[in-house]
């Protein structure tokens, strides 16, 4: 696989008002995004609602995906489950329907020690068919890959990369030091972007980039060509949304957001219900007062 680079993506699954998988939504969140200079798209993580679909539908969601790319720009497929042989049977699943890579997020609920984590990684990256990204999440799993550790997961087989959704700016940066040409220190939080470019970051996953892809866009086309007024102004219009983000559980906020501008991504999945009342009124000021220009028409 191509080194990962630019705004990608953390892919919805857009879904009928049942519940079932929209594809045709999908495909139209694909295409806004290639429009607008996305750099490849992270199916199946938190944003594409993993933990909901059983095997058979991420493998379906896969090849609508993979289709629709055709190739344009890479996909990586989230490959997580709480045990070693499920992250071999998706990463085998993913694989045999044509993805360029797979993203392996720490196991949750279970609670492993960071040595049951290096066994668990190096047994993947020894029998995964596809390059690995590593996927550390703390606030979703209860658990974080620490800079000791990555410093012996980098020299894996199969690992390229880690995509870094903690927050924390300091652990980045620990974890910058290990950026290099064959392994990629992806940044996973909207707000830290700018930050983590400047830092040398070469790619950025983002949630909001399904309903504002133009905006976080800019930011990285911006810094890359110099201009850093406008990374700045992009940056600071995102963090203008950001408050908003966490005012429902889950990928909700960002689902709605993009049924807002015009997009299809529907419903999240049950338990989960669409943001209401303050929350949608407030989301629906900001995506029309700041970001009528990624309104799709």
């Amino acid at each position: 696989m191509n080194p990962l680079k630019g705004i990608i993506p953390a892919l919805l699954t857009a879904c009928n008002e049942d519940g079932s998988i929209c594809d045709e939504g999908i495909c139209e969140i694909i295409e806004n995004g290639i429009r607008c200079g996305i750099g490849g798209i992270f199916a199946l993580g938190s944003c594409g609602e993993f933990t909901a679909y059983t095997l058979e539908e991420k493998a379906h969601i896969l090849d609508v995906i993979v289709s629709q790319v055709a190739g344009r720009v890479p996909v990586i497929a989230g490959c997580g489950a709480p045990t070693t042989r499920e992250v071999l049977r998706l990463c085998e699943m993913a694989a045999s329907h044509g993805v360029d890579a797979v993203a392996v997020v720490t196991p949750y609920y279970i609670a492993p020690t960071q040595e049951d984590l290096y066994e668990h990684y190096r047994i993947i990256s020894e029998n995964s068919p596809l390059p690995i990204l590593l996927y550390n999440i703390p606030p979703r799993t209860g658990l974080c890959i620490t800079p000791e550790l990555l410093g012996r997961l980098v020299s894996l087989p199969n690992i390229v990369g880690i995509k870094d959704s903690s927050g924390d700016i300091e652990l980045f940066k620990q974890y910058m030091a290990y950026n290099s040409d064959t392994f990629q220190v992806i940044m996973g939080i909207d707000a830290l972007f700018l930050e983590a470019f400047k830092l040398g970051a070469p790619a950025a996953v983002s949630g909001p980039a399904n309903s504002i892809p133009a905006n976080q866009v800019k930011i990285y086309e911006s810094y890359v060509q110099g201009d850093m007024e406008a990374a700045e102004q992009a940056q600071n219009k995102f963090l203008k949304l950001k408050p908003i983000l966490g005012m429902a559980p889950g990928p909700t906020i960002a689902k709605e957001a993009a049924n807002i501008v015009g997009l299809h991504a529907g419903p999240p999945c049950s338990p989960l219900r669409r943001p209401s009342g303050e929350v949608w009124e407030k989301l629906n000021a900001v995506l029309h007062s700041e970001f009528s220009d990624c309104f799709v028409k």
